[in-house]
């Protein structure tokens, strides 16, 4: 065996791994009896070296420590040790797969181990991207704002981030496995496989933010919120995986919310305003052209108000139009319409009445009115124009006109009291105002 290895040795040059017979002293000194060419530089020795070696003489302490712990580890159980072994050659990092493997032979009086060498370095480099590409991609996942969920083809989750863990309430255990539906209200769950399935179906392999309608979430509690979502589509291993992008926009629907209140609301009654008023009234005299419905409007202006303020100041004055207003409002039902439509001057719109109808409830707000209490003692009468609608001819402002002229004639005669105004082209009997 000891004169097999150099005849060996001698032709090694044309393999492309590493090659050595370490004799095993007393003591677990390690001494290299034999090697290739490659092994000389692996080790970083020069070539013209002559053997046999000590370890120690061509490793640093680190190196050398290492190597000869797994030669002893060998050397010990009497079998094969395989291991991963970096190598700092020139200022050059190389890692090595070795494999240790005890040489059996009665003949031989000295212990001997073969080191096989193969290098790794690049696949060493390329896991080490793979790492760092992993641990970059889990850092901007977990430090995003937005919520990042994603799902296999069965719709389970498989991913959700710290910000999908904070909006939703759950924790990454308690989601990753489960069905994604149990992130959403029970009312949009037999929605979700139908359009997973026409997404995954489609050319399509990204859906913006910007181009979805607003979804709907359910939190841990119960509770819902709204979201947006951008969805987004790859394959993995054959398999697609759907990643869907959520942001919770909660703060911004309740502030758009806010902002529209305080765009249709009048800010003293807390009632519509002329805005709000005239849009719905467009709306409304479409619904009612449509299905060839009644449509009537109150016109209601409180009398001498100018007074209210002239002699008890504006605070009276403002107190006094919210009682009217709350009073009003509670006679009327949530599809009768009530706004301030400026000053004193407020308005009513009342959907699928008659005339005789919409004139019994002016005639109740008129008495009502009459008969409430403000501070300071004050009583304020209202007068009333009443308009019904014609599909024929009417506009907002023709319509409108009709019951401003129908509430100067109230004014005129005298106030507190209810008229009515039909088209001038109606005949008189039908024109006549009621008190």
């Amino acid at each position: 065996m000891a004169n097999l290895f150099p005849s060996i040795f001698s032709k090694t040059s044309i393999v492309g791994a590493t090659f050595a017979v370490i004799e095993v002293e007393q003591y677990n000194h390690f001494v290299i009896s034999s090697c290739n060419q490659l092994f000389f530089e692996m080790i970083g020795a020069a070539t013209d070296c002559s053997l046999p070696l000590s370890i120690r003489e061509v490793l640093d302490d680190v190196d050398s420590t290492e190597l000869s712990y797994y030669l002893s580890l060998a050397s010990q159980k009497k079998t094969a040790v395989e291991f991963e072994f970096s190598l700092s050659n020139h200022q050059h990092q190389q890692w090595w797969l070795l494999i240790i493997t005890p040489l059996i032979d009665d003949n031989q009086p000295q212990e001997q181990l073969f080191i096989n060498g193969i290098n790794i370095s690049t696949k060493k480099l390329q896991q080490q991207r793979l790492v760092s590409a992993h641990n970059r991609y889990r850092s901007v996942v977990q430090s995003v704002h937005d919520c990042i969920v994603t799902m296999d083809e069965d719709s389970n989750i498989v991913l959700f981030n710290k910000a999908a863990e904070q909006t939703w309430g759950y924790s990454h255990d308690e989601v990753v496995g489960k069905n994604l539906t149990m992130l959403l209200p029970p009312k949009y769950r037999h929605y979700h496989q139908r359009y997973v399935d026409g997404f995954s179906d489609s050319d399509t392999q990204s859906r913006e933010m910007s181009r979805r309608s607003i979804v709907y979430g359910q939190r841990k509690d119960g509770s819902k919120f709204p979201a947006e979502i951008s969805i987004s589509k790859i394959k993995v291993n054959t398999k697609l995986e759907f990643t869907a992008i959520v942001r919770d926009i909660s703060e911004r629907e309740r502030l758009l919310e806010e902002l529209h209140h305080q765009a249709t609301t009048d800010g003293l009654t807390g009632i519509k305003n002329r805005l709000f008023f005239e849009q719905a009234l467009t709306q409304t005299m479409k619904r009612s052209a449509q299905s060839n419905s009644s449509l009537a409007i109150l016109l209601i202006d409180l009398d001498h108000f100018k007074l209210v303020n002239d002699n008890h100041g504006h605070a009276i004055g403002d107190r006094v139009l919210i009682t009217f207003a709350q009073s009003v409002g509670a006679l009327l039902d949530e599809h009768q319409l009530f706004a301030r439509y400026g000053g004193e001057e407020f308005i009513v719109l009342l959907p699928d009445l008659s005339q005789t109808q919409a004139h019994d409830i002016a005639q109740q707000i008129c008495v009502t009115c009459a008969n409430q209490k403000h501070p300071k003692g004050i009583r304020s009468t209202v007068s009333i124009g009443v308009s019904l609608y014609n599909q024929l001819i009417d506009d907002n402002d023709s319509f409108i006109h009709r019951a401003d002229m129908a509430l100067y004639q109230a004014k005129a005669q005298g106030r507190n009291q209810v008229q009515f105004k039909t088209c001038d082209y109606l005949s008189n009997e039908d024109n006549e105002s009621t008190n």
